[in-house]
């Protein structure tokens, strides 16, 4: 065993994603705390703040890992963690919320996220706004009526292809 995270309980690590020398991961011991470690029960521990909740959407990007967490009785929000300090930053600025699910593309992480208007639209942030503490951008608006709700983000050959509404019609397309 390499470390006994809840002793005399069980934890349930899950979500494994390799960041540089690092191996993240979540457990549900108390809502879904996020963990790292370099392979030994001494390099293993918590990431973040105390009052994370519900860690999920592991994504390794330009050397850290983003990943959406609520704290305390607020709305989930994306954060971005360093191997190299202990700590973890907001990138989800106040009227952005729910991101989710995330994908890379090139230098950028795409992702559904709720606005002011409880709208589902794509969004992103690059490496450059993560660094300068900068928000993430609207990308596209596809459903100008109401939420386009784009799902299941794939890269593939340096384009994301997703499906959403684009208030059109009733269903949902795959778009490019």
């Amino acid at each position: 065993m390499l470390k006994d995270l809840t002793v005399g309980a069980h934890s349930y690590p899950a979500n494994f994603t390799e960041v540089k020398d690092d191996l993240y991961f979540t457990t549900i011991t108390n809502g879904g705390e996020l963990w790292r470690t370099r392979g030994t029960g001494e390099s293993t521990t918590e990431v973040g703040r105390d009052d994370h909740q519900a860690a999920s959407n592991l994504t390794a990007f330009k050397g850290k890992l983003i990943y959406r967490a609520a704290v305390s009785e607020q709305a989930d929000i994306l954060w971005a963690a360093t191997a190299d300090t202990d700590t973890d930053t907001d990138l989800t600025p106040i009227d952005v919320k729910y991101p989710a699910p995330v994908a890379v593309l090139a230098d950028q992480i795409l992702f559904q996220s709720s606005d002011v208007n409880n709208d589902y639209e794509l969004y992103g942030i690059d490496d450059k706004q993560i660094n300068d503490g900068s928000a993430p951008e609207l990308i596209s608006n596809i459903n100008n009526i109401g939420s386009s709700s784009p799902n299941s983000l794939i890269e593939i050959n340096g384009a994301i292809i997703f499906s959403a509404n684009d208030g059109a019609v009733s269903y949902t397309h795959l778009t490019l």
